[in-house]
């Protein structure tokens, strides 16, 4: 079987992934808290918004 022999394993997604919990990392809730005392709508349960975290990232 050809195909087998010029395979090569994959890594799992899980071995790809690295943390996003860092210290100097803004967790969502805090980015919803701050986005709610400016005005800035967002969902309560979905994810945040590349816009809104930019704007979050630059007031801080």
């Amino acid at each position: 079987m050809p195909y087998i022999e010029a395979s090569h394993k994959q890594r799992s997604i899980a071995a790809k992934r690295r943390p996003t919990t860092r210290s100097d990392q803004a967790t969502t809730a805090q980015v919803r808290d701050w986005a709610v005392e400016q005005g800035i709508r967002v969902n309560d349960r979905s994810r945040v918004s590349d816009k809104v975290m930019a704007q979050y990232h630059a007031a801080h």
